[in-house]
């Protein structure tokens, strides 16, 4: 037998304890603290859906903080496309900010793509939330180009990727650390390749 998390009491064979996984299926909050190996009891499961409910009813938006009345629209986590971390399943979002949430969302999710992660942005000009890096129209066609700077290191060697590496590290990281790569790898296996063929 185990005991119930909140209230401390013993679960009693045959009465189904509710785990971490059973809990956030009912869209509740988890206790602070509560891990995979706790379980709740069905009373304190009940408790907690009366008080999200009471709570449900009232409250200020949790963006803009406006109080919101009876008769007020209140949208709830489950119906957002996007929420802050800390918004919990009793937290209230308004019209207005769901609305803009909504519309950043959507240019966000058809946006351009950051060409080092896939990551997308709301547009041009903005920076990657993973990787840092500003996505430009000028750098995804650079990506496209990059070719060219990779050609450029297999004819020159360590000289050329380090020209493709300066010229293509702000813009493209992951094509600037090829370049370099190539350079190096031509620099040392084509001496080693003339060393056998060659006989120098």
């Amino acid at each position: 037998m185990t005991d119930c998390f909140i209230c401390k009491k013993n679960i009693r064979w045959g009465s189904e304890p509710y785990k971490a996984k059973v809990v956030n299926e009912l869209r509740i909050d988890l206790p602070i603290g509560f891990t995979n190996s706790d379980q709740i009891c069905k009373n304190c499961i009940k408790n907690l859906e009366k008080e999200q409910d009471r709570l449900r009813t009232q409250g200020n938006c949790f963006i803009c903080k406006k109080i919101l009345g009876v008769h007020d629209d209140k949208f709830f986590k489950e119906e957002l496309h996007d929420c802050p971390e800390n918004f919990t399943f009793c937290d209230l979002a308004c019209e207005e900010c769901v609305e803009k949430s909504d519309e950043k969302f959507w240019s966000r999710k058809n946006g351009p793509i950051c060409s080092k992660c896939d990551t997308h942005v709301e547009g041009y000009g903005n920076v990657c939330s993973k990787c840092g890096i500003k996505v430009t129209y000028e750098n995804q066609k650079r990506e496209k180009s990059a070719g060219g700077w990779y050609v450029l290191s297999i004819l020159l060697g360590i000289f050329g990727g380090l020209i493709g590496y300066v010229s293509l590290k702000n813009e493209n990281p992951e094509g600037a650390k090829n370049c370099l790569i190539i350079g190096i790898i031509v620099s040392i296996i084509f001496p080693i390749i003339g060393i056998i063929f060659l006989g120098i």
